[in-house]
């Protein structure tokens, strides 16, 4: 961390960080999951530390970028985690044509991280990467139809198919630099 770098919460359990630093010369609040194998599922302090980086953005009128390598809510906390992510919802609404927000996903986005997209003006996915709300799994169920997850949401899919990504890179660090 160099002396630039403000850290917007320490201690929270789980592979995330939110911290205000430069990028480009320029002060952006920056959320960042690790890149753990495999992606931890949000618990609500992660949300937290989610929706604090957002409203510092908004507070600090600054761009706000969110590294995404999540597996969806923690189904242990159950409607705890749920409420984490309409926080986070609110929070990413309440930054839509006040500050610009970005996402790169470098890894998955299954559930509520998918839909959070949804939310953000410009999406950069890693070629690795994947979103969709649903996975394989539920779709062979709900519909009989098998998919696999690339076909499902991998980010050339995204790309082409979804419109979701405004870009695809090789890697996280390649996706920092589009920003």
């Amino acid at each position: 961390m160099s002396v630039d770098d403000l850290n917007l919460a320490t201690g929270v359990p789980g592979p995330i960080s939110a911290r205000v630093r430069l990028l480009g010369g320029r002060r952006v609040s920056w959320l960042e999951f690790d890149p753990v194998e495999p992606a931890a599922p949000l618990s609500q302090a992660m949300t937290q530390t989610w929706e604090t980086a957002a409203r510092t953005a908004l507070e600090e009128r600054i761009p706000f970028v969110m590294v995404i390598n999540s597996a969806g809510a923690d189904i242990r906390e159950g409607i705890a985690a749920l409420d984490g992510w309409g926080r986070v919802a609110r929070a990413l609404t309440r930054c839509s044509g006040n500050v610009p927000t970005f996402a790169i996903v470098d890894g998955p986005a299954v559930s509520g991280p998918a839909l959070l997209l949804g939310l953000v003006d410009f999406t950069v996915m890693t070629q690795t990467s994947y979103a969709f709300v649903n996975g394989p799994v539920m779709v062979r169920q709900i519909t009989g139809i098998d998919i696999s997850k690339d076909e499902l949401g991998s980010a050339s899919s995204m790309e082409k198919h979804g419109g979701l990504s405004v870009a695809v890179v090789p890697d996280r660090a390649s996706g920092a630099g589009v920003v």
